[in-house]
C-alpha cells in the first residue's frame, strides 16, 4: 500500500493539501519561502513581528503562535538557535 499523496513520478511525493509552516521569517526564512512558492506549496510563516511575504500567510507574535501551528502540517524551523532573542 502506498501513501495516498504519492505520485507516480520518482522525483518526490505530491503534497496535495499539505500546509508548510516556516518558523522564522528573517533573511533565511524569506528566501526559503520564496523558493518553496516556486513549487506551488501552501505556505504559512511565523515571526516575532508580523512580516509580509508574497504568497505566504503570515502570523506574528506570541498571540498568533497557536493559530500558526494549528494551520501547519509540516514545520520548518528557520530560527537561529544561537541568537539571544531566539
Amino acid at each position: 500500500m502506498r501513501w495516498p499523496g504519492w505520485c507516480s513520478s520518482r522525483a518526490r511525493p505530491c503534497r496535495r493539501g499539505v500546509r508548510g509552516g516556516l518558523w522564522g521569517l528573517g533573511v533565511l526564512g524569506a528566501a526559503a519561502g520564496h523558493a518553496l512558492k516556486a513549487f506551488g506549496d501552501q505556505l504559512r510563516g511565523w515571526s516575532r513581528d508580523r512580516k509580509t511575504l508574497p504568497g505566504v500567510t503570515c502570523y506574528g507574535g506570541k498571540g498568533e503562535l497557536d493559530a500558526f501551528l494549528a494551520d501547519t502540517d509540516i514545520l520548518i524551523n528557520m530560527g537561529c538557535p544561537g541568537y539571544v532573542a531566539t
